[in-house]
Order: structure tokens, then C-alpha cells, then sequence
């Protein structure tokens, strides 16, 4: 299975231990310019019209895959949507400049200078908060959406760490 991840040998969660979560990386949803809809509640009227295609970065059981999937879900499956899988976030971008697709969830340093081209246009901000280079985009949680589609970069060490050195760690970070 493409993207498939390898099963480890051992609990992540019983062997590493999290000092501090230093970054998270929104993803945002661009459309291809003749995808009318320019809000969340127009894009769910246009899907109840024909279903709508998109793409994400990383594949079958990506975030983005699971976080869109959860989306139409939380619109009590109104949003029809397919996912059609890419190998990564340029080439689905490519998909969507080329017409291939109708939208692509994207991070939104990739989706930035697509739209800027006028190829794509940003429709949502998938994350937490506005983005500062797309102040424009409103998030999910502003349409009245829990979902949130965005990576999380943390810092962990061994499960086994004294306590004082993990404070100390995220004291620093």
C-alpha cells in the first residue's frame, strides 16, 4: 500500500515522553478557479450538486485524508467529497493547477505562492488561527467546524528522563 507506514517495534507512547510542542503547521484548502464556491457553506451546496474531488499531501491515511474525511463528517456527510490520492503536495498541487482535481488541502506555506499565481484559490484555513501571509482565509473554527487539519512538530525525549531535565527542556524551548 503506497504511503503505508512500517509497524514498529515498540509503544511510542510507553518509550518516549513530550517536553513541548514547538510548531504546528495549518493546512489550508485551495480550489481550482472554476470551484464557484467561496465559503465552506458554498462549497458544501456545490458538493450536494456533483461531488467534488481533492487531494492531500502524503497519501492514504494522511492527516489531510483523515481531517477531510472528518470534515464531511461533521457537515453530516452534506460535503460530498473524493479523495484521490497524490505522491505529496507538489504534485497535487500540479493535479489542481492542471484541472485534474477540484481542491487540494495543503500546507500553507506550499498553498501561499500557489494562490498568489492565481492558478489556485484559497478557500479555508484548515488550522487553529489565521495564517499572517493569508489573513484572509478563515478557519474552520470560525465557520461554527471542530475539525482541525494542521501537522504538530513536538520535541520528546526517553520515557525515562528525570522530571527536572524535561521542565528544564521545555523552560528552553
Amino acid at each position: 500500500m503506497q504511503g503505508a507506514a512500517k509497524r514498529v517495534e515498540f509503544d511510542v507512547l510507553k518509550t518516549f515522553q513530550p517536553v513541548v510542542r514547538t510548531t504546528q503547521q495549518p493546512y489550508i484548502l485551495v480550489v481550482h478557479p472554476r470551484v464557484t464556491a467561496t465559503s465552506l457553506k458554498d462549497l458544501i451546496a456545490l458538493s450536494q450538486t456533483k461531488q467534488l474531488t481533492y487531494a492531500g499531501s502524503s497519501g492514504i491515511g494522511s492527516s489531510v485524508h483523515i481531517g477531510m474525511e472528518q470534515l464531511a463528517k461533521e457537515a453530516k456527510g452534506q460535503l460530498k467529497i473524493k479523495y484521490i490520492p497524490y505522491k505529496g503536495s507538489a504534485p497535487s498541487l500540479l493535479a489542481l493547477m492542471g484541472g485534474e482535481i477540484d481542491m487540494a488541502a495543503t500546507s500553507a506555506m506550499s498553498g501561499t505562492g500557489a494562490i498568489k499565481t492565481g492558478k489556485v484559490r484559497g478557500l479555508l484555513n484548515l488550522g487553529t488561527k489565521r495564517v499572517p501571509a493569508l489573513p484572509d482565509l478563515p478557519t474552520l473554527k470560525e465557520q461554527g467546524y471542530k475539525t482541525v487539519i494542521a501537522n504538530e512538530y513536538n520535541l520528546w525525549v526517553p520515557a525515562k528522563t528525570p522530571k527536572n531535565i524535561v521542565l528544564a527542556l521545555n523552560k528552553v524551548v
